[in-house]
């Protein structure tokens, strides 16, 4: 955690007002810095977690063969491939294949060259197996190809499901806009600050700040008139189930998509599929693949440019049925894309076909070890 995400942390959460209370969540923030510090330095000096506690750490992962390994799998973190190598080496001696999924933007030389890296080393180790990046924009793709990289535009928002994201019509709208959105700084939640009527649906994930902070910032969010969805767990929201996030976003005219840069965002298409339109500010990571100017808008990242254009969209009343046919063609288009070019690598590497059915869907959080465990019952 930088020093400037820190005081980014400081200035959005809602402070206690006793001053034991100030310094014990003062501590607590910069204690989780501190770990956070020395994590990434300890990864970057060669010191790896014992392989007996990898196995038991979560990754979002999709087993998509079993006859020759073929894993779609979310990387990230510190290393970038820690996730990678601790599935790998419970299958060496296999030829397998990772599809590697970029969960944060990699936009630039610089951090494809961390990725390229780790590669080169990846592949020393396990020669074996395959890395294949599925790039979030065509500019990831270019900047991995010339790396050296095997690399497709895959866009993520492809996995998300239609069957799932849909419109109800036993659904009445009561909001203006919802936002489906974690506790994070950069999501920037502030820039929906003056529309009326907003829904937010959210999880914490522990990465960006400590409990305290969480529970700090969630109550300033609550105290700024959001209208939260998902129910409170020691003053913390509990993840819901997708079919109610598909309901929330019923309950709502305009989805909302606000940060300046992070991956493709599920919610940005889950919004969609389920018939509402959006609005977005300019982004780095891929949203705007499958953005459609016709009931999509862009504005700057400014409160009043964001209430205008909700207050825009639900004036132009555009069917819900429609943006959700539209979405499912441009979608179509993108996964008979990814289709061929997996299709082509895998037949060039082992003769083996896959069909998209078999590649639909999110990967699924769970501790590694119960991946393998699917692998090698399956």
């Amino acid at each position: 955690m930088t020093q400037s995400r820190l005081d980014a942390i400081r200035e959005v959460i809602d402070w206690p007002r006793g001053s034991f209370a100030r310094r014990r969540l003062t501590l607590e923030i910069e204690v989780h810095r501190l770990r956070q510090r020395m994590a990434a330095s300890a990864a970057k000096r060669g010191l790896s977690v014992p392989h007996a506690l990898q196995l038991r750490r979560k990754a979002h992962v999709r087993v998509l063969s079993v006859a020759e390994p073929v894993l779609m799998v979310a990387v990230g973190g510190t290393p970038r491939l820690w996730m990678v190598r601790t599935l790998a080496r419970e299958l060496r001696g296999r030829p397998a294949v990772f599809l590697l999924l970029l969960y944060w933007s990699a936009e630039s030389e610089a951090a494809v060259s961390v990725f390229h890296r780790e590669a080169e080393r990846f592949r020393a180790d396990f020669p074996d197996h395959a890395l294949v990046f599925l790039c979030n924009t065509a500019r990831e793709r270019e900047l991995f190809r010339a790396a050296g990289e095997t690399a497709f535009f895959a866009n993520h928002n492809m996995l998300v499901r239609e069957d799932v994201f849909r419109p109800l019509t036993d659904v009445s709208p009561r909001f203006d806009a919802v936002y489906n959105a974690k506790l994070a700084v950069f999501k920037r939640h502030s820039l929906a600050a003056l529309v009326a009527q907003r829904a937010l649906v959210t999880y914490v994930d522990g990465v960006d700040m400590p409990p305290a902070a969480s529970r700090a910032f969630f109550r300033g969010l609550a105290l700024d008139g959001w209208g939260v969805v998902n129910p409170l767990v020691d003053g913390l929201p509990r993840p819901i189930s997708p079919e109610d996030v598909n309901r929330a976003y019923a309950e709502a005219r305009v989805g909302l998509c606000l940060s300046a840069e992070e991956g493709a965002m599920y919610a940005s298409v889950e919004y969609m599929l389920a018939g509402l339109p959006v609005v977005t500010t300019p982004s780095r990571g891929g949203r705007e693949v499958f953005i459609d100017p016709e009931f999509c808008t862009t504005v700057e990242p400014d409160p009043q440019a964001v209430r205008a254009a909700v207050d825009g969209l639900i004036a132009a009343d555009i069917p819900r049925e429609h943006i959700r046919a539209s979405t499912l063609e441009r979608l179509g288009a993108h996964r008979r894309q990814f289709c061929d070019q997996l299709g082509a690598f895998m037949q060039a590497r082992s003769g083996l076909a896959l069909q998209f059915e078999a590649v639909a869907g999110m990967p699924v959080t769970a501790p590694i070890a119960d991946h393998l465990s699917r692998l090698k019952t399956r």
